[in-house]
């Protein structure tokens, strides 16, 4: 067990550029209205947004909801899907596309916000001083995330450490760090054959 767990939320990443989470439904809209998206990406930031605009009308005048907040985004959607509707202001066989939708909204979102070196083998602060001084520690420290960019996971890969993500039962063993990312990451893909959590890629494209 660790001896020290440190919690990380959006404010670590916004160092890189990612937004906040009250700037995020911004962020995503400007980038959906750049036209740098591929036609299949702009198709799913409409569908995001003319959702987001049917339960803006239902719940503006409610604290039942946060719109501006992704994570709650996603839920309503989740269970406009388990419902099979979204009080019949989207068409039916868009509901199931809700979350496909918004799942490739906030990848694309992170991915065109974030401005993190790719070459070389210097991370920005304040990920390389603080994943130094975890690496020193290494047996007695765990993170917990919100995140799902690989800022903290790339300056990790640049010395030479593995982010243990725990998705099986075998961990990653020594000279790893405990990564455990509860919302879930860019570089992680459900399998379908055997029903986990794949890691595709621990470093960035």
């Amino acid at each position: 067990m660790s001896k020290l767990v440190f919690v990380l939320g959006a404010g670590c990443s916004a160092a890189a550029g990612a937004p906040t989470m009250p700037k995020f439904i911004d962020a995503a809209e400007a980038i959906g209205r750049s036209g740098d998206l591929f036609e299949d990406d702009k198709s799913k930031f409409d569908l995001v947004f003319k959702a987001y605009d049917c339960l803006q009308s239902i719940y503006s005048k409610s604290s039942e909801i946060d719109l501006l907040n992704v994570e709650s985004l996603f839920a309503a959607f989740e269970m406009a899907e388990t419902i099979g509707s979204l009080r019949g202001l989207i068409e039916p066989h868009s509901v199931s596309e809700l979350i496909p939708a918004i799942t490739r909204m906030i990848v694309r979102t992170i991915e065109q916000s974030v401005r993190f070196p790719s070459n070389g083998r210097a991370a920005p602060v304040p990920y390389a001083p603080f994943c130094d001084w975890v690496r020193a520690r290494i047996k007695d420290v765990s993170i917990v995330t919100f995140n799902y960019d690989l800022c903290i996971d790339w300056t990790f890969h640049l010395t030479g450490t593995k982010a243990d993500y725990w998705l099986s039962d075998n961990p990653e063993g020594r000279g790893s760090v405990d990564v455990l990312k509860l919302h879930g990451s860019l570089n992680w893909s459900w399998c379908e054959q055997c029903a986990l959590f794949r890691v595709v890629s621990r470093t960035l494209p």
